[in-house]
């Protein structure tokens, strides 16, 4: 494989491992809420937790398997997830007051990335993924500010 194929390579593997660093910190938050979710609506956000953790499971494998496409490794320990995310590391019970702040800072996050990925990296491919990302991060910040 040659640098031709994989131009900035190592920009592209560095942005891509933290947003997989971001999704699975958020992942892990969504779960946390979703077991311990209660109240009077208790039926009806603990099913939109779940559709919610399954959709950024699908994120994550997404996520990584473009590293491995762009021939770079996704990191997979909960340390370097802890580490790298832009997210903070859940520490109690999650509310889904705190996923939305999450989601909003993604979605902040992933619009400087498509801009890193498309302008500084030339990297269309990552580019359309992350735009996809930042999308399903609106759908899901809508939803869980509709519950106000």
């Amino acid at each position: 494989m040659t640098n031709e194929l994989f131009p900035h390579q190592e920009g592209i593997t560095t942005l891509l491992n933290q947003v997989l660093a971001d999704e699975f910190v958020l992942y892990t938050k969504t779960l946390n809420a979703h077991w311990n979710c209660r109240g009077p609506n208790f039926y009806s956000v603990h099913k939109l937790l779940d559709e919610q953790y399954n959709d950024l499971q699908t994120v994550i494998d997404e996520v990584a398997e473009r590293v491995r496409a762009n021939n770079g490794i996704a990191v997979g320990s909960l340390k370097t997830f802890a580490d790298t995310s832009r997210l903070t590391d859940p520490s109690g019970v999650v509310s889904t007051s705190d996923l939305l702040q999450d989601h909003e800072a993604l979605i902040r996050h992933l619009r400087e990335d498509i801009v890193t990925a498309g302008e500084d990296y030339e990297n269309s491919a990552t580019e359309d993924l992350l735009t996809s990302l930042l999308n399903r991060h609106l759908t899901m910040a809508w939803m869980l500010r509709s519950l106000k």
